[in-house]
This record gives structure tokens, sequence and C-alpha cells, in this order.
């Protein structure tokens, strides 16, 4: 009998730090779906065999119903704009990356006098980015990053030195309790963080952590 192929059965490696144990994974079942964790920055994340096309996943946003009439969402922007600091100070350039294809915080950010616009990858993928912004929104976002490690490593060069990078999503609350925790439900959630997560992402790109509620908001500024 012919032995397993090493590459079929070697662990995934973490999609954050890339830490690769010696052995297998443990699995943790949520919902129907296989997650991990990695050990060393903390970051719980479906491998890529349980991720969703891409067409399925642009189909799924194509779904959002989130407009700036609905507000309650519109409150949950208001909210994280009020722990950036400085974002009233003047007119500034702002991205909000990772916008949807209805992009609410763009239109509410300009009506605060500031230069915004969105990007998105599947609905506004032509915005320019070539030059870094005072201040980069990712609201909802982050946890659909399939590369975190590659993703946060181009958001941080979007925020220009000194500026400030604002993120939105709910923080894990463990591998033990993570069974039962509702935003895995969602299959175009892959990647889920901690504190403890965003402290590793601080400490590998060059941010400060500023603050947070412990909950879902998390604001860096770029060293």
């Amino acid at each position: 009998m012919p032995s397993a192929d090493p590459a079929q059965t070697r662990p995934e490696p973490c999609p954050l730090c890339g830490d690769q144990p010696p052995g297998d994974r443990p699995d943790m079942l949520a919902y129907g779906r296989t997650l991990h964790h990695c050990g060393v920055c903390d970051l719980i994340f479906a491998p890529q065999r349980e991720h969703v096309s891409i067409e399925q996943e642009r189909s799924r946003y194509a779904l959002h119903k989130n407009t700036i009439d609905n507000t309650g969402y519109v409150a949950r922007f208001e909210r994280l704009m009020t722990q950036v600091p400085g974002l009233d100070d003047r007119a500034r350039r702002v991205l909000d990356y990772g916008c949807g294809p209805g992009p609410v915080l763009v239109e509410l950010l300009r009506r605060r006098g500031h230069h915004a616009i969105g990007y998105d990858p599947f609905f506004l993928a032509d915005s320019d980015l070539s030059q870094p912004f005072d201040v980069v929104f990712c609201t909802e976002t982050a946890e659909h990053f399939r590369r975190p490690g590659e993703s946060f490593a181009h958001l941080a060069t979007l925020v220009c030195p000194g500026g400030v990078l604002a993120l939105m999503t709910s923080l894990h609350p463990g591998p033990r309790d993570v069974a039962t925790w509702w935003y895995v439900r969602d299959e175009t959630h892959v990647s889920f963080y901690s504190l403890r997560a965003f402290d590793w992402i601080a400490r590998r790109f060059g941010l400060t952590l500023l603050s947070t509620d412990e909950r879902e908001i998390v604001v860096f500024r770029r060293e």
C-alpha cells in the first residue's frame, strides 16, 4: 500500500503568523464547520478546504441590505467614529477598506467634510490606493480575510505614519467557547481574532494599539 503523500497530511500553517505545528492541529467543530486555533498568535481560522468559492462569497455580499436609511447600521458607524482620535479636527483623507456594495460609511464621512473613498475587491476594486490615508476604516471585513497576514500587511501600508487604522470585527471568545459562538455561522467568516491576535498584528506591522471596547472595536496608530 502506498504511503500517504506528506503534502496531503501536513497541517495547514496559520494564515496570520505562518506557524506550522509539527503535528495535526486539533479540529474544533462549530455549527458544522471545522476550525483551527493557532497557539502562537491566537487566531482561530477555517482551513482552506472549508472556504466557500469566490463566486459564492460575492453573491452573499450582494444580498446585504445595508443603507444610509438603516438607523441601527448607521449608529454602529457613528459609535466607531467616536473612537478615532482627531477625526473631527480637520478634513482628512479617509479610506473605507471593504466598503461593500453600498458604501454607507463613506457617505457619513463625506458629510463630516472628509475626503473619503471606498475600496472593495468585489464592488470598488478600481479605487486609487496609491497614496496612504490619514485614517483607514476596516469594518466587518477582517473576518473575511482568507490570508490575514497578507491583508494586514497591505492595510498597514495604506495608513500614513501617525495615521489611524480602525477595525470592527467581533472578537472571538476563545477555543473552548467557539463551538456555540454565533459569529462562525456565516461561512464567509474565515478568520477570527482576539486582543492577543491584534497585539501580534500590532507588533508585526508597526502599529500601536490605541483603544478597544474589548468586544468588536480595535483602533491602532501606525508608528
